[in-house]
């Protein structure tokens, strides 16, 4: 496993954001996480471009139970949070992956996942529209799962570049 750290976070990590990078460390060799892509993609906390595809995630340091309302949005402690979470995320990722086919001139599918690292979650797959909610401890389960498109090893550095072009981390992309 690559990580690649981003230079726009500041010295001090959200608790929740830093458990989940901390999980994410333990992927085996031939996938890349890239942590906090934030510079020009808005709040991405980790980009996840291994084998088994294209992740975009998420991490709420939510504490309690996180259910789906039934209508494909979140319910924190049986109350709506102050903003749509699943809209939003469904946003972030459309957005990253319509970036990504921009630069790329290919369609890859990107999966969107929020994290849990503290909250216990009851969204099953399904209830949150296109948006996957667990726990930290099943994430690195998750990859094993056929939700996303497998890449080769040409794709997994085509994706890479245009992470990193993305979030101005390549140097040789610095003004895009």
């Amino acid at each position: 496993m690559q990580l690649i750290e981003s230079e726009c976070r500041g010295a001090k990590e959200r608790f929740g954001e830093w458990l989940t990078a901390e999980t994410l460390k333990s992927l085996p060799d031939g996938y890349i996480v890239i942590n906090d892509v934030t510079k020009k993609l808005g709040n991405v906390d980790h980009v996840v471009i291994g084998p088994t595809g294209v992740y975009v995630i998420d991490v709420k340091n939510w504490k309690g139970t996180v259910k789906a309302d039934g209508k494909g949005e979140l319910l924190l402690n049986e109350k709506p949070p102050d903003k749509p979470t699943i809209k939003n995320m469904l946003g972030a990722v459309m957005d990253f992956q319509n970036k990504v086919k921009s630069l790329t001139e290919k369609d890859y599918f990107v999966r969107g996942l929020i994290v849990f690292p503290i909250a216990y979650v009851e969204a099953d797959f399904g209830s949150t529209r296109h948006i996957h909610c667990l726990r930290d401890e099943r994430l690195m389960g998750y990859k094993n799962k056929t939700f996303a498109q497998s890449l080769n090893g040409n794709d997994i550095e085509t994706v890479t570049r245009a992470t990193l072009q993305l979030a101005g981390m390549d140097k040789r992309f610095a003004s895009i």
